[in-house]
């Protein structure tokens, strides 16, 4: 049965048809009328089986929930001080323009953080050797419920329909999973004004105190990395500066009241982890929250 609707509510009156302890998953079967939608997700022009990739936060709630999690309001607790990055421009008795950022401190209810699901897109070939996008696999079970409501919904938010198909019409993967998370740029010196056009093209979804974000990267930037990659599908808006020579991984994030992430794995492990397992999984060596302390503690990780 194809499901087609905004959303859904409940996931069981999907399910009547499957056994409780059965292997599905949430399938799209039609990939050429969706192509320029999985493009955008962040899959190749040229879709492969083996690809995989996490939907960037872009196209609606559910998958800005799935990719970058969201903040719970704690009214139970009492107030606390906070500060907000607010950009400032002022003109002096001379006519002269001056501007900057500041952080501005308010009071408001603690926020808890749920991380993000970070469910995957995968690519993958049933026996008749027609490819489709699947979700993973998850048992037909009552504590699973919620699960699968999400992922009918992340489809249904993605390409507007979606179907319930069980482990027997979905083989396994004929091939290697290659995840689809960053884009080098081509090697060379990264004076700013080369990668500052490339950012801002990225980027151009964040529109609060964007003089700040730029300002960020060009902090990392002026330190001399010997590679830079650009984040795709959920990790758009990220930018990964690469220092071999300190053994050092910048992840820099483009949204506001956000983290730096610092790693000393090689590069290559480091694409090969999923942004819930960056964000849940403590592996990074440091994280530097984006306050008025941040310029400071990057310069004595890169010094």
């Amino acid at each position: 049965m194809i499901i087609r609707r905004r959303k859904i509510r409940k996931a069981e009156k999907y399910l009547n048809e499957f056994a409780e302890g059965c292997e599905i998953t949430v399938a799209l079967t039609d990939i050429e009328n969706h192509r320029a939608r999985l493009i955008a997700c962040g899959f190749d022009a040229q879709i492969q089986v083996g690809d995989r990739v996490c939907p960037a936060a872009v196209f609606g709630p559910v998958t800005k929930f799935n990719s970058e999690g969201r903040d719970v309001v704690r009214r139970d607790l009492p107030m606390e001080t906070a500060y907000r990055l607010q950009d400032w421009s002022i003109t002096d008795w001379h006519g002269q323009e001056h501007s900057g950022t500041a952080y501005v401190p308010y009071q408001r209810y603690p926020r808890e953080r749920i991380a993000p699901l970070g469910y995957e897109l995968t690519v993958m070939e049933n026996t008749m050797h027609n490819k489709l996008i699947t979700s993973e696999f998850i048992a037909v079970r009552p504590e699973n419920m919620d699960a699968i409501k999400i992922m009918i919904n992340l489809f249904l938010e993605l390409f507007g329909e979606c179907e319930i198909l069980t482990h027997n019409l979905v083989p396994n993967i004929r091939g290697n999973i290659r995840r689809l998370q960053w884009e080098m740029i081509p090697p060379g010196d990264y004076p700013w004004e080369r990668i500052r056009g490339r950012i801002n093209a990225e980027t151009e979804h964040v529109r609060r105190n964007r003089r700040a974000m730029l300002s960020r990267f060009e902090t990392i930037n002026n330190y001399g990395p010997n590679c830079i990659a650009i984040g795709r599908a959920g990790f758009k808006g990220y930018v990964a500066f690469c220092f071999s020579d300190k053994n050092i991984n910048i992840l820099e994030s483009s949204y506001p009241d956000n983290a730096t992430y610092i790693f000393d794995d090689s590069w290559e492990q480091l694409t090969q982890l999923t942004k819930k397992q960056i964000i849940t999984e403590n592996l990074a060596r440091a994280r530097v929250v984006h306050n008025r302390e941040w310029e400071q503690q990057i310069m004595r990780l890169l010094q």
